[in-house]
């Protein structure tokens, strides 16, 4: 796989560079990673059975990492940590606290 910018072509394994990450962006991941690898670990060693398998994503609002249990046959969600309803609440406060940072910037200036 090669990466292109505006034209450039990188080749594989070479990253544009760009801002350094923060330490936060850094150990989120690091525990990304880490468990990208222990799903990986579950489904080769068929922890989960033969008819589901463990899937990994990534909230984007809260950039929590969200596991699944899936059916293989009908690709559905069978089990799922944190549940829907703790994402939904987590994404609120998120977005609460940000607006609240918003607020109190705008009137700081």
């Amino acid at each position: 796989m090669s990466i292109s910018i505006a034209g450039i072509s990188l080749p594989p394994g070479v990253q544009p560079l760009g801002p350094a990450p923060s330490n936060a962006d850094q150990e989120a991941s690091a525990r990304n990673r880490t468990l990208a690898s222990a799903v990986r670990l579950l489904n080769d060693t068929g922890a989960a059975g033969s008819s589901h398998e463990f899937s990994i994503a990534i909230d984007p609002t809260t950039r929590q990492a969200v596991i699944r249990i899936m059916d293989r046959s009908t690709n559905e969600v069978v089990e799922q940590l944190p549940s829907e309803y703790l994402l939904r609440v987590a994404r609120e406060l998120t977005e609460t606290i940000a607006q609240q940072s918003s607020a109190s910037t705008d009137k700081t200036l």
